[in-house]
């Protein structure tokens, strides 16, 4: 989808920066002030010109925000802009551009502004999430394997630490973070994940530097509440990344670190190819075991997704055969409790559709991956991400075939966000060329 950006000035410097910003991947639409933005549409980014502004900066933020509550602001502004006043939290722009207008450093601006805002959008998802949805008992499994894992994330809210949760992809490191976020006296404060494989070359210092406002003690958080920062895969930093993450958690942090880990990083620590010195901060490490090694939480947690999908779909509790069970717990689950999680739902999905009156799910709804997905031979180099995405993309191919290709019922089937939905298609190369080329 593209980007749209809406720039705010009568100025000259105004109307070069929404000249500059056509010829990029954005859709431009300037007005001379905030007051005359189209209310039919709100933008992603806001190119905000100081001059002939009279009023407080507070005053002017707090209008663009109820104008354009959810969209970055980078400032248009001369050397001698007292940009300490602009940057009160909450009411703060995400960029600053100089005047004269240089098209790299307003290019540059516009794309930082739209990774922060892309952070914020996916922490206020996850937070609406996570309030509805994750609670102590969320942690299903009754193998001696679960239960460590639970007095762990009991005994890690007690503290302040940083944590690191070390497992292969799907076996529930983010939800292990979460609960310990929710179970600790941190609990009504926000909770942000970063997903380390994506965000761009050296920009982790920015970022972390902008979230400190988000996270921790602010001009509108006085009272000092402090935030979690959820790092997702350690391993995917580069060494230069690693580096500037160990200068930073070197002096205090105004919120909580915590970040996952691929269990390789112990390895990749020992054979020099991880900085020792950023692992050693994270003293308090979590193991969670992949589903295969604890196989006897399969059939309690066949029944959590199962009670879970059920009420979302609201349909009545349904069953499942024994013999599916019985085949769930001979198989190899790469993709662990994603894997099964999304199993359960496309049987449930199908169910509904199928407007199915019975109390038992019938066997072939719950079919498992094709042999292959767990065969070593074959597959043996082919990386657990993409086994994962391979699963991922055949729901969604399925569900867009139940639902005649529509996005909006497929979204609503999958409980996604639309525009999630339709990025995800986008990934995986299934929307068709008509629908991508809109705008």
């Amino acid at each position: 989808m593209t980007k749209s950006i809406l720039v705010v000035g009568n100025s000259r410097a105004a109307q070069e920066a929404a000249e500059v910003l056509a010829t990029g991947p954005w859709s431009v639409t300037r007005v001379p002030e905030i007051s005359k933005a189209p209310s039919t549409h709100l933008h992603h980014v806001v190119v905000l010109d100081t001059d002939g502004i009279a009023a407080l900066p507070a005053s002017v933020m707090k209008t663009v925000r109820n104008a354009e509550p959810n969209a970055a602001v980078v400032m248009l502004a001369t050397p001698d802009t007292p940009w300490a006043s602009w940057t009160s939290y909450p009411a703060r722009p995400a960029g600053l551009c100089l005047k004269p207008i240089n098209r790299l450093a307003l290019n540059d601006a516009v794309d930082s502004a739209l990774v922060y805002q892309g952070l914020l959008d996916e922490n206020r998802h996850l937070k609406s999430q996570l309030a509805n949805t994750v609670s102590s008992k969320d942690w299903a499994g009754c193998t001696p394997e679960s239960q460590r894992v639970r007095e762990s994330i009991a005994t890690a809210a007690f503290s302040s630490g940083p944590i690191v949760f070390i497992g292969n992809d799907g076996c529930g490191r983010r939800l292990a973070a979460e609960l310990v976020h929710r179970n600790a006296q941190t609990r009504s404060s926000p909770f942000l994940r970063v997903d380390l494989t994506s965000l761009p070359h050296g920009e982790l210092a920015r970022v972390m530097n902008e979230l400190r406002g988000e996270l921790g003690p602010s001009n509108s958080n006085p009272e000092g509440r402090v935030g979690t920062l959820y790092l997702a895969e350690l391993t995917a930093l580069t060494r230069e990344d690693q580096r500037t993450l160990s200068e930073i958690v070197e002096r205090p942090l105004p919120f909580r670190l915590m970040a996952s880990a691929h269990p390789s990083i112990e390895a990749a620590v020992d054979r020099d190819r991880f900085d020792e010195k950023l692992f050693s901060v994270f003293r308090s490490r979590i193991k969670i075991p992949p589903l295969r090694e604890r196989r006897g939480d399969i059939p309690t947690l066949v029944d959590h997704f199962l009670r879970l999908t059920c009420k979302r779909f609201e349909l009545q509790p349904l069953g499942i055969p024994s013999s599916t069970i019985e085949a769930y717990t001979h198989y190899d689950w790469p993709g662990n409790v994603s894997e099964l999680s999304m199993v359960i739902e496309r049987a449930v999905s199908i169910a509904s559709v199928a407007k199915l009156d019975t109390t038992m799910l019938p066997e072939h709804f719950c079919f498992l991956p094709p042999p292959t997905a767990r065969e070593p031979g074959p597959r043996k180099d082919v990386p657990l991400r993409k086994l994962i995405a391979d699963i991922e993309r055949r729901i969604i191919v399925e569900t867009l075939e139940r639902v005649d290709g529509s996005q909006r019922r497929a979204a609503e089937q999958l409980r996604l966000n639309p525009t999630t939905l339709h990025e995800k298609m986008k990934r995986y190369k299934i929307l068709p060329e008509r629908q991508g080329s809109r705008t």
